[in-house]
């Protein structure tokens, strides 16, 4: 399963480095310092988010949880947001300006279905994203941010089974 994610990830990076875009998986942040400008080289900054072990890819993976009123701000805009959520619900609301000023263009619900559900918006040409949510509820986390397409869902175990069930039945009839 981890293989398959693996994959997309890698695929999102190449794309990002072909089409100006970016994919943040918070790695090479040491767990429990804050995002801040560790992506300013891509034009992204983002207050409210700590760095923490644990994320789409497993324990050994790093993620970023997300503090009430947390900012994520694009120097460039940004028209298309995905993400792995494991938490929530929680608000979003898009601001045509940076560090949540100017005019509120759109607001959407953000909520996990289970562990590390993808989530993806179209968004007006917005500068930055607050995620706002009741601080009562598990502070919710992030992983793989990008601007560049859709984070896809890691396909269950048992749904690749159904998958290749068929095609290995066929090859051992046609074996006998």
């Amino acid at each position: 399963m981890q293989v398959c994610v693996r994959l997309v990830l890698l695929l999102l990076v190449i794309t990002s480095a072909l089409s100006g875009g970016w994919i943040l998986t918070f790695s090479g942040i040491p767990p429990g310092e804050d995002v801040g400008n560790f992506y300013a080289g891509v034009g992204v900054s983002m207050t409210g988010f700590t760095v923490v072990l644990g994320g789409v890819m497993g324990l050994n993976d790093q993620s970023a949880r997300v503090s009430p009123g947390a900012i994520l701000n694009s120097a460039d805009g940004i028209t298309l947001l995905s993400f792995y959520l494991d938490g929530g619900p929680m608000e979003l609301e898009v601001y045509s300006g940076a560090w949540g000023s100017g005019a509120l263009l759109d607001t959407a619900r953000a909520d996990a279905r289970g562990p590390w559900d993808p989530l993806g918006l179209c968004l007006p040409s917005a500068h930055s994203i607050r995620f706002s949510f009741d601080s009562e509820v598990t502070l919710p986390q992030i992983d793989s941010v990008t601007n560049i397409d859709f984070v896809v869902p890691e396909p269950g175990t048992r749904w690749l089974a159904l998958l290749l069930l068929p095609p290995m039945l066929i090859l051992k009839r046609l074996k006998a």
